[in-house]
Formats: C-alpha cells, structure tokens, sequence
C-alpha cells in the first residue's frame, strides 16, 4: 500500500477496514437471511414428507420430482461461471482486456444456459403439478428459489452499475466475485 492511500484511509477503532466489516455483516445477514428460509423449507419437508398432490389428485413425492442429472449439470454451469469471472476479474487487473471480454463472454454463456435449464426444471415442476398453492412443499421451494433468485440478480445488477467496481488497482482491496455456498447446500437440499 502506497504512503497515499494510507493517508486517505479513515482510523478504525477495531483494526478492520470499514468496507471489509460492511461486506462481513452483509455476508452474515445474507447467512441468517437464506438459513430461515432454508430451515423452513426443511422442517415443512420434514413434516409433510408425502411432498404433493398433483392436479388428478394423485400423491407425488419429491425423489421423482427433482433431476440428479439436470441439478448436477445446472451446479457444473454456476461454478464454470463463477471460475470464469475470476479469470476475468484477474485479467482485468493485469490489464488484458482481450482475456477479460472473453471470459466475460463464457460467464454470460454460461449465465444463459442456466437461466434456460431453470425455465425447463420449472416448467417441468409445473406440469407435473408443483406449484405454490397445492402443497407446502410447492410453496416453500418456490419462496426458497425465487427470492435467492431475486436477491442474486439485485445483486449482480447493483454491483455491474456501482461506479469504479474492478477499477480498484490494490490486489488486496480488488472486488473478488463471490463463491455462492448457498449453490452448495440446494444442491444438497434437493
């Protein structure tokens, strides 16, 4: 760190950077936030373990709902994308614009594939009668899914508009794309 920046930077009474304590407690909302809903969606499964009744009134269960395959490959997407804004926010810092578009290209790709494999695992829901009035396990999964889905794209659009994000030339303080662990544990979840 360079004598300047260190003469701009404001005391702190506990050693840590205001910024780096802002993203902390936000991570740590974002924690509580997403395990409430997570909580739920699992004690509601948990006492109501037949899962749905479809619209001929037939029960269903949620094992012959979900796709292994498909939630694997959706996972296998997210974490590419993930890995591919990395690349991209390094080669932004190292000056390479040319590396930098494409990555950023392969993160929008891969952005979109998902998006798709999302509108076909939720139109398949919906045909095969999961919504969000017939059951509990509907209601919740679609809350649980809907606000994550929500909340990242808030998120990611806030972050693309906030004036100077990657223009940072510190490694230290550089904006790192974050590694969702909630990704993880729906993954688990269903």
């Amino acid at each position: 760190m360079s004598d300047t920046a260190a003469a701009h930077e404001a005391p702190t009474s506990t050693g840590i950077d205001h910024k780096k304590l802002i993203m902390w407690l936000f991570l740590a909302s974002d924690c509580m936030f997403f395990g409430t809903l997570i909580s739920t969606h699992l004690l509601y499964r948990k006492l109501f373990p037949a899962g749905f009744t479809d619209a001929e009134g037939h029960q269903r269960f949620i094992q012959d709902l979900f796709s292994i395959e498909l939630t694997s490959f959706s996972t296998f997407i997210l974490l590419m994308s993930s890995f591919l804004m990395a690349l991209a926010v390094s080669a932004m810092h190292k000056g390479q614009l040319k590396s930098f578009r494409r990555n950023v290209l392969g993160v929008i790709i891969f952005g979109l594939i998902f998006l798709g494999c999302q509108v076909f695992e939720f139109t398949h829901f919906y045909h095969k009668g999961l919504t969000i009035q017939n059951s509990v396990l509907g209601s919740t999964f679609y809350v649980l899914t809907g606000t994550h889905g929500t909340h990242e794209t808030k998120t990611k659009t806030k972050r693309s508009r906030s004036p100077g994000y990657g223009g940072r030339t510190s490694r230290t303080n550089s904006p790192k794309p974050p590694i969702n662990f909630l990704i993880y544990i729906m993954y688990l979840l269903f």
